[in-house]
């Protein structure tokens, strides 16, 4: 299956249906393709590199496999779009960035689950926003009613601050962020204040960067990658990365790999190789590692209702 092929149904799944199968991938020769989280994407990327430099063909990853070059291929659309499309057998891996709910968990009955690292959901301005530069630490209550329009302007949240629009920018429907905010910040309600509905990640932290009068919910690692972004404390609690991996930090954010069973030998190479081989990697870009989790954070087997 060619990318541009596998793009074209991954902009058809953003839908309300599920787009069918249209090609059978052979397990023993891949491409092994891979769909989800954006905030997942760019370590899945760095990590199939990592895999191909090792090994260059299946049969250098297992005798029993072909001797096919081991192609790889990757796309975002978001958490939910890589639970359906692993559901729906259209990608074989799912790259989800968000807890697992009970809707998620009776969809991937039949799925392998597997926690890669640990992220978390910040609330990020430019330092030079008059809310951060009053005071960089925010109550839960007071994100949520950020979140969900309780005040209109800075000054009516704050005398003291300028007579400026708030403006509140977030992610689609479909991602790992919104879903981890709706459901810990918001207590399953649905986010009201949202001037601006981004994409991605990075489009997010980018409208972040230009606007001093706006701020989003992002990633510690997305909001890290821009020098004119911070993320607020939360209840006195900034999210630096020991925090998050003490479990200290209220907003994890669990990233998780999914796949259908039976698993397929290639995919199971890809996989076992990125849990095994691959956690400095995931250290390096940002993540805590699974090697020693938070607490806090669900298991794989809790998560999927599975041993």
């Amino acid at each position: 299956m060619s990318l541009l092929l596998f793009v074209s149904m991954m902009i058809l799944g953003c839908g309300k249906s599920t787009p069918p199968v249209t090609e059978k991938r052979d397990s023993q020769t891949g491409p092994v393709t891979i769909a989800g989280s954006t905030s997942i994407l760019p370590l899945i990327e760095a990590c199939i590199g990592d895999f191909r430099k090792e090994f260059p063909t299946w049969h250098d990853v297992s005798p029993k496999l072909t001797n096919q070059p081991t192609l790889i291929e990757t796309v975002g659309g978001g958490s939910g779009f890589g639970i359906s499309s692993v559901k729906s057998g259209l990608v074989q891996i799912g790259m989800v960035a968000r807890p697992l709910t009970e809707a998620d968990r009776r969809e991937l009955k039949e799925c392998d689950i597997q926690l890669v690292g640990i992220d978390a959901v910040v609330l990020a301005a430019r330092e030079d926003n008059p809310l951060f530069a009053s005071n960089a630490d925010v109550t839960l209550e007071q994100l949520r009613g950020l979140l969900l329009g309780k005040w209109k302007t800075y000054r009516e949240m704050n005398p003291a601050l300028p007579d400026k629009p708030i403006k509140i920018v977030c992610r689609d429907e479909g991602a790992g962020t919104t879903g981890l905010v709706e459901s810990l910040v918001l207590q399953d309600k649905q986010i009201e204040a949202c001037a601006s509905v981004m994409e991605s990640e990075g489009a997010l932290v980018q409208e972040l960067a230009t606007d001093r009068y706006a701020m989003g919910c992002t990633t510690l690692r997305e909001a890290g990658l821009s020098p004119k972004v911070s993320a607020f404390a939360i209840d006195g609690i900034a999210p630096t990365n020991n925090d998050v991996a003490n479990g200290k930090y209220p907003l994890l954010q669990p990233l998780y790999l999914v796949t259908k069973k039976p698993v397929a030998p290639a995919v199971e190479a890809f996989t076992s190789f990125v849990m095994n081989r691959e956690q400095e990697t995931i250290e390096a870009a940002g993540f805590v590692p699974v090697r020693n989790p938070p607490a806090s954070t669900p298991s794989p087997a809790s998560e999927s209702g599975t041993e």
